[in-house]
């Protein structure tokens, strides 16, 4: 005759259970939707690409990372030479088959930075774009 959910005792575990439930619920929603608006956010903050700016020695931090995506889609095409990517973007971190680009904080609360990589083969011509969180 003792099973759980008899009696008044039971009703409150149960009732208690419940609430929990939906707070929880209400927690994870609440924090999917803060980091959906924050990714959105910093994508709003994107700017054209511009040579000068890009290159500059001073610019600020994340003036790379907010070129990023008009960079990618209007001016840089796989089969590039090196040479046209370095007139376009200045010298970047370099190895026979690489060029890394520091792009600074991409993300609010980033506390890690992103670098900007672009793959060449054999013959210096541009295969692969894509960036690497560190």
């Amino acid at each position: 005759m003792t099973t759980f959910l008899k009696g008044w005792r039971g009703r409150i575990v149960a009732a208690v259970l419940l609430l929990a439930c939906v707070v929880l619920s209400w927690v994870v929603l609440l924090g999917t939707y803060v980091v959906w608006q924050l990714r959105q956010t910093a994508h709003a903050q994107d700017i054209p690409f511009d040579r000068v700016a890009w290159q500059a020695p001073h610019s600020p931090a994340d003036v790379r990372c907010r070129m990023q995506r008009d960079l990618e889609k209007n001016h840089l095409r796989i089969g590039m030479t090196r040479a046209e990517v370095v007139a376009l973007l200045g010298d970047g971190g370099a190895t026979k088959q690489r060029l890394s680009y520091a792009l600074g904080f991409c993300h609010p609360f980033g506390v890690d930075g992103y670098t900007l990589e672009l793959d060449f083969d054999a013959e210096d011509k541009l295969i692969r774009v894509f960036d690497i969180q560190h």
